[in-house]
């Protein structure tokens, strides 16, 4: 089920505009204001970008441990983590689907000190790695 879009009404053309009912505004809010939306990542109704996560990993090989209703990664995915460890080269994250490459700038591998022990990094699933958001300028050729 992909997003519900909502459409603004014209009354002097006849045409209604999207009706929003309590029962959906509780999915994102919660009951009485407070707010009970979860992230999950999935491109429906009740769901938006992932939550944060804490890596439980290792140096160049990061781990986190995606929601578990989430059936797969989802392209344009973003997932924001406290790093445990500075990297020393290459690095993959294990987000439970399996291991796969964290790249910069695109499609480069990281390099020796790209993520640092304690910062907080994004990430985002491009349907063959995750791009690192915010990596340095590629150096010039």
């Amino acid at each position: 089920m992909g997003k519900t879009a909502f459409t603004d009404g014209d009354k002097s053309q006849g045409i209604m505009g999207s009706k929003i009912f309590a029962n959906f505004l509780h999915k994102w809010f919660g009951a009485n204001g407070a707010t009970g939306h979860r992230h999950t990542g999935l491109d429906e109704d009740g769901h938006a970008p992932l939550d944060f996560y804490t890596d439980t990993g290792a140096a160049n090989a990061y781990a986190i441990p995606l929601d578990a209703s989430l059936p797969q990664r989802i392209v344009g995915m973003p997932i924001t983590l406290v790093v445990a460890n500075t990297n020393t080269g290459a690095s993959t994250l294990d987000d439970g689907f399996g291991a796969v490459d964290i790249s910069k700038n695109y499609d480069q591998p990281l390099a020796a000190g790209d993520i640092k022990a304690g910062q907080i990094s994004t990430v985002v699933w491009d349907g063959a790695d995750y791009q690192m958001q915010g990596a340095a300028p590629a150096a010039a050729e």
